[in-house]
């Protein structure tokens, strides 16, 4: 859902791939930090 939520902001040109990268953190969604 998320990636495809994305996709379509960038479809759309809301967001660019800078602006996910930094917001986006892949290892912030694995589950709780230790």
């Amino acid at each position: 859902f998320l990636l495809s939520l994305m996709q379509e902001a960038l479809d759309l040109g809301l967001l660019t791939y800078e602006q996910i990268d930094e917001w986006v953190r892949p290892e912030d969604m694995l589950g709780p930090s230790l």
